[in-house]
């Protein structure tokens, strides 16, 4: 098995390093309506701007009215005098008097009337005013509230008043003209002048009723607007309050989710990076075992009892490296072999895997949908990945129960879910009917070894490992569950793009190449010594280093070629790319083998070239020795630096 996956990692090994560059792990942005609550502070706190506008406004307008209204009776009741003492002395200053003050109301009517014109003369107005001895800054606020008069509590009844005080004002003026021409020039006053004195005393009492009643209106209109005011204040403060405390709630809900969610990823990444490193060593020590396995069947060859030891180890062997692998998936550190899928066609080729995984009492219904869904990635990571879900799915459903898998094309927004950019996606879901879990234990899904199972029923590792696969692909998983409810796992995968045209030309078969010198430089002393010992058994000469200061040194001493350079990628000190350019500029014939039990998107950051050799461990001497051969049976030397 191992033999055959270092075989697999030699005719495809540059598609190996052909993955998309994940993102660091992210807090998603809220989901939800957390807009509204800032929207209506925002709305609420204009509306109280423009409310304590327009009241200072009106309050301003009466003020003016209320002033001009002194004005008004003032030059009314002088109006009066001026007239009475006319009557009495017959002289014609007081009635040039008279005149001049009845001028001030005269000037409100015609304002009025002005106003009143569809549309209002606003130009006319203001001078009426004017001339009425207005100030003329009230001006534009005694204009503003006539237009808005149908609004202003009481103002319909105050300029009805007002009309009612022009018409005595125009009456005053009728009885003035009647006296005028009546008068006598003698200065004594006629007997039948009684009627028309009788007539100004008339008027003068319903102008003063009147004065009251548009005075009282006016002050009472006032008072109404400003208790309106001051309860639609508090009630719009009430409301600011209440929309601030639940925009303070949410967004603190907000902000303690997507901290969690930080401190998820954080946790999750420490541990795939301990996860990830523990299996380059463990795949290190494989590659130690499996190869003086190897090794060893040629000693005992004819001994039943030796090999049957051997193939012991050997099953030993692949139970340990597909442990490796799990951690390396959850790690984002598995090689993988990315291909164009068909998400459809991979969970119509597991169905019968399915099923039969499956007790007869337990429902499964598959739709893999009519739409092809192309995606990138790994066939066996994507399956393995798939079938630890579904086995989830089945101890939660043991006894019985539904299971659901479908497949289908979803477009995703900014922030629809977390460590998923916007696109579009292939998802492939798995529901079941179980118990369903809580959040705590949603929480830690993903935690490599954790697991509600009992002993001896699982390693905690199936998840771990889909979510790796899944994130390494460029996706992403995500867990809906409740207790009692089932749980919902979803494999999210971005979809490919449209296939180019052409064809991809297939691998030449190579000869086996010729015996060689090979610089071997590996810092793991047992994984050295076993490749040291494979190559010789090929009949190579090699010269090994524990690194790379040590192998430049080798290589100076060494006064012939070196055909081929194989060294781990790694290193304490010089880097294994970093050895084979300093190696390559004095020897350009040389050939470079890369060996590491990173993945290729670790090994791009320390300097592999995309098109270098690789082979990843653990590997047997016999994937070393078929990729050593055809190595160097080429023509031309391949990039190495």
């Amino acid at each position: 098995m191992l033999e055959r996956s270092g075989g697999r990692a030699v005719a495809e090994e540059p598609n190996q390093r052909e993955k998309r560059q994940l993102p660091a792990p992210r807090a998603a942005p809220p989901r939800g309506a957390h807009w509204i609550p800032a929207a209506a502070i925002a709305a609420i706190a204009v509306v109280l701007v423009a409310s304590a506008y327009l009241t200072s406004a009106v309050q301003d307008a009466v003020r003016a009215y209320i002033s001009g209204e002194a004005l008004w009776s003032k030059a009314q009741k002088d109006a009066v005098y001026e007239l009475e003492r006319f009557v009495d002395t017959g002289n014609p200053v007081h009635l040039e008097r008279f005149r001049r003050a009845i001028a001030v109301p005269l000037a409100d009517r015609e304002a009025r009337e002005a106003l009143e014109k569809t549309p209002p003369d606003r130009e006319a107005a203001a001078a009426a005013l004017l001339r009425a001895g207005h100030d003329p800054e009230d001006i534009p606020a005694l204009i503003r509230l006539f237009a808005w008069r149908e609004f202003v509590p009481l103002m319909p009844r105050a300029v009805a008043v007002w009309r009612e005080g022009d018409r005595e004002i125009a009456r005053l003026c009728e009885l003035a003209s009647r006296l005028e021409r009546r008068a006598s020039d003698a200065g004594r006053r006629p007997a039948d002048l009684d009627p028309i004195v009788a007539g100004i005393e008339e008027v003068n009492e319903r102008v003063t009723i009147l004065e009251r009643e548009f005075s009282a209106t006016l002050a009472e209109g006032a008072r109404r607007l400003l208790g309106a005011s001051r309860l639609f204040t508090v009630a719009a403060g009430l409301l600011l309050a209440i929309a601030g405390i639940l925009l303070v709630r949410r967004t603190a809900r907000a902000s303690r989710k997507a901290h969690d969610r930080w401190q998820r990823a954080r946790r999750l990444e420490a541990l795939a990076r301990l996860a990830g490193g523990v299996a380059h060593d463990f795949n290190n020590l494989m590659t130690a075992v499996l190869g003086h396995a190897d090794l060893l069947e040629r000693v005992v060859a004819h001994s039943p009892e030796g090999n049957l030891h051997l193939r012991e180890i050997r099953r030993a062997v692949e139970r340990a490296s597909k442990l490796a692998r799990q951690m390396l998936a959850f790690g984002r550190r598995q090689a993988l072999a990315p291909e164009r899928l068909d998400a459809r066609e991979v969970i119509r080729e597991l169905a019968p895997m399915f099923r039969g995984v499956l007790p007869e009492e337990t429902s499964l219904a598959i739709d893999a949908g009519s739409s092809p869904l192309p995606v990138e990635a790994d066939r066996l990571a994507l399956e393995q990945a798939l079938m630890n879900i579904l086995l989830n799915a089945r101890d939660a459903v043991e006894g019985g129960g539904r299971i659901a898998v479908r497949a289908r094309a979803e477009s995703l927004g900014a922030g629809a879910a977390p460590e998923l950019a916007p696109g579009r996606y292939a998802v492939i879901e798995v529901e079941d009917s179980g118990a369903g879990m809580d959040e705590t234990t949603r929480q830690r899904i993903f935690e490599p070894f954790f697991t509600t199972k009992g002993a001896g029923r699982g390693t905690g590792l199936g998840l771990s490992m889909a979510y790796g696969v899944a994130r390494q692909s460029g996706g992403g998983v995500t867990v809906d569950s409740r207790p009692g409810r089932g749980t919902t796992v979803r494999v999210y995968l971005p979809l490919a793009p449209p296939r180019r045209s052409g064809a991809t030309p297939r691998p030449e078969a190579h000869p086996p190449g010729p015996r060689a010198t090979i610089l071997l430089v590996e810092d793991d002393p047992e994984v050295r010594r076993l490749l040291e010992r494979a190559l010789a058994l090929q009949g190579h000469r090699v010269i090994s280093a524990a690194g790379g200061e040590e192998a430049l040194e080798a290589a100076r001493r060494h006064p012939g070629p070196i055909d081929l350079l194989i060294t781990d990628v790694i290193m304490p000190g010089r880097s294994g790319p970093s050895l084979a350019r300093e190696l390559q500029s004095s020897r350009p014939e040389m050939r470079v083998l890369f060996i590491s039990g990173y993945p290729g998107e670790e090994l791009e950051r320390h300097g592999v070239p995309r098109d270098a050799e690789l082979l990843p461990k653990p590997f047997g001497p016999l994937a070393l020795q078929v990729r050593v051969e055809k190595i160097l049976s080429r023509s031309r030397p391949a990039a190495g630096g």
